[in-house]
């Protein structure tokens, strides 16, 4: 097995849209062939090359089940790297709902029922941001500078989930 892309690697169509399920068994029967273990007897450099490329399966299995990455993956095949841009212009009508959000969150600090309701109010955009960057992808002629934008924004919403839920555990621990 070669390095190539993740799609290719468990024989799959280069897209957005994919059976997480379907892509699991290709998962588990790839890494059931290429295990370490089954190598042991095997000389340096193929017990090595498995190892290698265990690793390489693993990174594109964690890279491809979960949109988000998906998404950034397939805007890296297309030369997009949202770690080296340069336009961090974002929606003003997005920033101001980014700031009444985390406003919302400080005041939460004590309350774990406002808590609740911010985080089904980031859950839900999330969603609708999640279907967006799915529609965007299934267009005939997809606009990937729109679909990195709307990347960036759910990463904003990504982010604000996990310190909502870091103050979840910590009000439940109080």
């Amino acid at each position: 097995m070669k390095t190539r892309d993740h799609f290719s690697l468990f024989s799959l169509p280069v897209a957005f849209d994919l059976d997480v399920g379907d892509l699991t068994s290709r998962y588990l029967s790839l890494q059931k062939s290429l295990h370490p273990d089954n190598f042991i007897n095997a000389s340096e450099q193929e017990r090595l090359t498995s190892v290698q490329q265990t690793a390489q399966l693993n990174d594109a299995y964690n890279t491809l089940k979960k949109p988000m990455l998906r998404a950034r993956y397939l805007l890296l095949l297309k030369g997009i790297d949202l770690n080296d841009e340069t336009n961090t212009v974002m929606n003003t009508q997005f920033l101001m709902q980014q700031m009444e959000l985390r406003e919302a969150l400080s005041a939460a600090k004590t309350n774990i029922d406002s808590l609740e309701t911010i985080i089904d109010q980031i859950d839900e955009f999330s969603k609708v941001k999640l279907q967006e960057i799915k529609e965007k992808f299934s267009d005939s002629a997809p606009a990937f500078d729109e679909i990195a934008s709307a990347l960036r924004e759910m990463q904003f919403f990504s982010k604000l989930r996990e310190d909502a839920d870091a103050l979840a555990i910590q009000l439940e621990n109080n």
